[in-house]
Parts: structure tokens; C-alpha cells; sequence
């Protein structure tokens, strides 16, 4: 399972929040919660369930400057709290200074979502379908979804194409014939080949993408659409530049 989360997040969650920090205290509550997980045979079957136990942390924190309020829940794959001294000092440590190793981390939510990728204010000038379907996409990234985000793109890049092209082929021959007629660079032609090969391994491979690859395909799309929105302001600018004398 995946989230999203920083280190940031992580020293603002510390237990030990010293008269330093900007950060004050309100209330602290934990408690354990016991999910059904399960594990599969090589066939795909399911083989075994059984529940896991898991050490879950509730804070809430104050900005000393702003008195903006900041919500985290940070939870923890832990042994049986009565197993054994392991277990016993593993739950002392996160209660009394919350240190941890991040592979213990099974979740990390917070309000607000510093770690939000907001869609940029320029994308509402997109055609319609286009501008929708991306904002999908930056829902997925932000909900930790990085097979539907990769998906999404691929979506994305198969609109835009079928709109500047037609709707002639498969991927291969639209970004061929969009990088004919002008509408990619080289290296924007690469970019989209490898990005929608992710969404198709995501769609058809079961291929889950990592949160880099996701960035990269947004990162792409991002830069082609904002130059082509930005191209009439560059002409105007070119033609307001006076002439050499």
C-alpha cells in the first residue's frame, strides 16, 4: 500500500515537540486497530487472511504564528502490544519520542495535504475535456493512485492527439504523425512515447508506476500544454520587440 507523505511531515509529527517549534501540541490520542489483511499464492488465489495489528496515532497541532490548525494521523505496522519486549519497546519508542524506522510506516494522512499537487491556474484555458480529465488526474496523484494517474495521462495524450490529428490509429502513428505535423519536438515525442507505454503497462500489465514516473508523465503533458497556450503571447511579444536600427 502506498502514501503519500514527506519528512517534513514526519519531524512535525515527533512526539517531542520542544518550546522551538512552531508547531504546538493540542491533543495527542492513540490507539490499536486490527484490519483483515491477506497474502496470495503465485497464482493469483488468495492463500491466507488473518488480522495485523496496527498502532495508530492522532495529533493535533496549532501554528504558534498563524494559529492555523494541522491535523495528522500517522500509523504503524507493530507487533502484539503484550507479545514480548520487542514489541513493548517498539511502542514506547513511538509514544514517548516518535521515532521510528520508515518501514514500520503503513499510512500517513494529513489535513491539509501539504503534499497536494494543485492543478495550475492555467489549465481552466484547456478545451474542455481535456482540462477535466486532467483534473482527474491530479486527483488520482494526490489520492496516492498512481496506476489510474498513469491511465489518466494516457487518456489525456489520446485526446489531445485525436484533436490535433484525427482519430487514426493507435498511439504509435498519432504521436508520429503529431511530431510530423509540428506539434512535438523530438524530445517531446520520446517523452509521450515512454509515458504512454506506463499507462498501457497500467491498463493491460497490472504495472503500477512509481510517484517519479507519475510526476515525469504530468511534468510532460504540463510543458506541451502550456507552451501551446502561452504560443499567441509569445507572437505578440515578438512583434512588440522594436527592430534592430
Amino acid at each position: 500500500m502506498g502514501f503519500v507523505y514527506n519528512t517534513r511531515l514526519i519531524k512535525v509529527f515527533n512526539l517531542r515537540v520542544g518550546a522551538t517549534s512552531l508547531q504546538k501540541r493540542l491533543i495527542l490520542e492513540k490507539y490499536y486497530r486490527t484490519p483483515e489483511v491477506f497474502n496470495k499464492k503465485k497464482g493469483g488465489e488468495v492463500e491466507n487472511r488473518f488480522y495485523a495489528e496496527i498502532l495508530s496515532i492522532h495529533a493535533l497541532f496549532k501554528c504558534k504564528k498563524c494559529s492555523a490548525p494541522n491535523y495528522f494521523v500517522h500509523e504503524f505496522w507493530t507487533p502484539m502490544k503484550n507479545s514480548d519486549d520487542e514489541a513493548r519497546k517498539f511502542i514506547r519508542g513511538i509514544e514517548t519520542t516518535g521515532s521510528y524506522t520508515e518501514e514500520k510506516l503503513f499510512g500517513a494522512y494529513h489535513y491539509p495535504n501539504f503534499n497536494k499537487q494543485k492543478a495550475p491556474e492555467w489549465t481552466k484555458d484547456l478545451p474542455e475535456k481535456i482540462m477535466l480529465l486532467m483534473w482527474e488526474v491530479y486527483s488520482s496523484f494526490n489520492a496516492a493512485l498512481p496506476a489510474l494517474c498513469a491511465m489518466g495521462i494516457r487518456a489525456v495524450i489520446d485526446i489531445y492527439a485525436v484533436s490535433k490529428v484525427g482519430d487514426i490509429g493507435g498511439f504509435k502513428n498519432k504521436l508520429s504523425t503529431l511530431k510530423r505535423n509540428g506539434h512535438l519536438s523530438d524530445s517531446q515525442h520520446s517523452a509521450l512515447e515512454a509515458i504512454t507505454e506506463v499507462g498501457n503497462a497500467s491498463a493491460h500489465r497490472g504495472f503500477r508506476p512509481t510517484k517519479l514516473q507519475v510526476e515525469a508523465g504530468l511534468a510532460a503533458l504540463e510543458a506541451i500544454f502550456f507552451f501551446e497556450l502561452q504560443e499567441n503571447k509569445f507572437k505578440e511579444l515578438k512583434s512588440s520587440i522594436p527592430p534592430r536600427i
